[in-house]
């Protein structure tokens, strides 16, 4: 079985993620993230922009988001969200309804 392993530049320094004990696992691939989401996006069903950093909203938006960012496709209430979260376990379903 295939494990697929994200790390970022500085994770990859320290090699010691490709030792499974006393056996060294073998790197089939090795490909910039950026490199992947495009070529991987449609299996998602997603469309893919590019915001570049030379703007002050892309340079917000790269820092405020580390670089990657996505909308949602449908609205999501997080209040019922919230609501779900705090129901005690013994309650009925149908009382946070």
């Amino acid at each position: 079985m295939d494990e697929i392993l994200y790390k970022t530049p500085k994770e990859e320094e320290d090699m010691s993620f490709l030792m499974d004990g006393e056996f060294k696992k073998e790197q089939l691939d090795q490909k910039p993230f950026s490199e992947w989401i495009v070529e991987e996006y449609k299996t998602f069903g997603c469309s893919l922009e590019f915001v570049t950093d030379k703007s002050q909203e892309g340079n917000q938006f790269v820092k405020g988001f580390g670089g990657v960012g996505g909308l949602l496709r449908y609205k999501v209430d997080f209040q019922e969200i919230a609501d779900y979260d705090n129901v005690d376990e013994g309650d009925s379903d149908d009382e946070w309804i």
